[in-house]
């Protein structure tokens, strides 16, 4: 019972660091990408700016991971936030002030890397807190929570923005000293010395491990690359130019996202913990169609929905118990690397048929489909390599 009691202590806290990190932090990069958009930066310039800051920070991701396994999780529970706090106090200043582009670069990789650091630790963290068959739960409560806190950040970040571009740029800074303090007060060790559960599973795979983390990083990677194009700084952009939407009529249609997840994950997921994890990909390639602003969100929420937790607890599985961090970290450092192709074939393929634009969301779901059938086939493959304790 106290084992339990304590496992339910650790998650609840992440759960309120997720509402927070979810309101702070999400709208910046819809934000961002309209703020350079006003000072006469184009799309590919604005495109190169955030490639570019997710390239550079990537490398670093896989010793953050291994730093995590050797030093543990709790100091870097509220060093993140410490920084974090640092990074976007500049940050604000220099959107404030028109400051230097380069400094703003500079800010944007930091940040890159100290999210994909976050990210790295808090897939960690749950890994440690639950059990294999558990974990896509687990991923998906953190997923709800989390978009709790978008949805609210969106809609309050689109009011600011009619204001002041910089005005939500304050929002991180509280919250990032909120998380440092809910952390170092009220967090506890999960490291491998002091874990509160011991899963005695074997892992799903044997034998050459890094190079199946590499693998199927890449795939998931490319999968979400091809699919999840709404969610790359095109789409708003996009809207602005062409539709003329403003960026408060932007976040609340982005905010039709954070409603299906909270409403509809827990049912979601229900659904994907009766299938295989590999299986979820083709929900996820036949849902990647933007045809219709909100009624497309929706149905495009709906396989992120799927795949998200999925992708995280497929990661899980993958890694020994003491690499969980080094394996999440390599994840991190192949995603940044690979995701950034999204921006610009979402961008390509818009301007390639730019006089028909249907026909690129044609190419879209066929390049989907055949994304579904590599990760199908290859999961499937690698699913059936996993061994009974």
């Amino acid at each position: 019972v106290r084992i339990l009691m304590k496992i339910k202590n650790q998650m609840n806290r992440v759960v309120i660091e997720s509402v927070i990190n979810g309101f702070s932090k999400y709208p910046l990069w819809i934000l961002l990408s309209l703020y350079l958009n006003t000072r006469g930066y184009n799309f590919i310039d604005i495109g190169i700016i955030i490639v570019l800051s997710n390239i550079i920070s990537s490398p670093l991701q896989r010793k953050s991971g291994k730093l995590i396994d050797i030093l543990g999780r709790f100091r870097f529970s509220y060093l993140i936030p410490f920084f974090m706090f640092i990074v976007y106090s500049i940050l604000y200043f220099s959107v404030s002030f028109n400051l230097s582009i380069y400094l703003i670069f500079i800010m944007l990789t930091l940040s890159s890397y100290l999210s994909g650091f976050e990210s790295t630790l808090k897939n960690t963290i749950i890994s440690d807190l639950s059990l294999e068959e558990e974990r896509t739960k687990y991923f998906s409560l953190m997923r709800i929570w989390a978009n709790v806190g978008i949805g609210i950040g969106l809609i309050c970040s689109g009011l600011a923005s009619i204001l002041s571009y910089s005005l939500f740029f304050i929002a991180p800074i509280i919250g990032s000293l909120v998380q440092m303090i809910l952390f170092y007060v009220f967090f506890e060790e999960t490291g491998k010395n002091v874990n509160v559960v011991i899963d005695h599973k074997v892992p799903i795979v044997r034998g050459n491990a890094y190079g199946k983390i590499i693998s199927v990083s890449l795939l998931i990677g490319i999968c979400f690359a091809i699919a999840n194009q709404y969610e790359t700084p095109a789409m708003p952009l996009y809207l602005k130019t062409q539709w003329l939407l403003s960026p408060f009529l932007i976040t609340v249609l982005y905010s039709i996202n954070t409603a299906v997840v909270v409403f509809f994950q827990s049912s979601i997921t229900k659904f994907a913990v009766k299938y295989t994890d590999h299986k979820i990909f083709l929900i996820f390639s036949l849902t990647a169609n933007i045809f219709l602003l909100a009624s497309a969100i929706i149905i495009l929420t709906v396989g992120e929905n799927l795949m998200s937790p999925v992708s995280s607890s497929i990661i899980s599985k993958i890694a020994p118990e003491d690499k969980r961090g080094e394996y999440f970290g390599i994840n991190s450092f192949i995603y940044n690397m690979v995701s950034p192709v999204s921006l610009f074939l979402g961008i390509g393929l818009l301007q390639i048929f730019s006089t028909h634009e249907t026909y690129a969301m044609y190419a879209l779901s066929a390049l989907s489909i055949i994304a579904f059938l590599a990760a199908y086939t290859y999961l499937g493959n690698l699913s059936g390599k996993a061994v009974p304790s």
